[in-house]
């Protein structure tokens, strides 16, 4: 809640439980202080799950080998893509020409 429920007035983010301009009672808000902290709770909470997951997790053990026929694996798609797409720039400039 921005506004004052009495005066209608916009009384911000603040941490006073009344209202600056007509005094009235503030309820049903929830602090700054409370808020910052809650994030903060929530941070650190999902660092350390992060964490934990990730020290729980296996890693794949590859040999030299293994890893090397991914990389040309890799590299010969790579080569492919580029030459489709040299070939489809080629017969659009050729459509445009003729």
């Amino acid at each position: 809640m921005a506004t004052c429920p009495s005066c209608g007035r916009y009384v911000g983010p603040t941490d006073a439980g009344t209202c600056s301009y007509c005094g009235a009672r503030l309820t049903g808000r929830m602090t700054l202080r409370a808020l910052k902290i809650g994030a903060l709770g929530l941070a650190v909470l999902g660092l350390i799950l992060l964490w934990w997951f990730a020290t729980r997790s296996p890693v794949p053990m590859l040999k030299i080998g293994q890893a090397q026929a991914l990389t040309l694996d890799v590299m010969d798609v790579a080569s492919r893509a580029a030459a489709q797409t040299q070939a489809s720039q080629e017969e659009m400039i050729q459509s445009n020409v003729g």
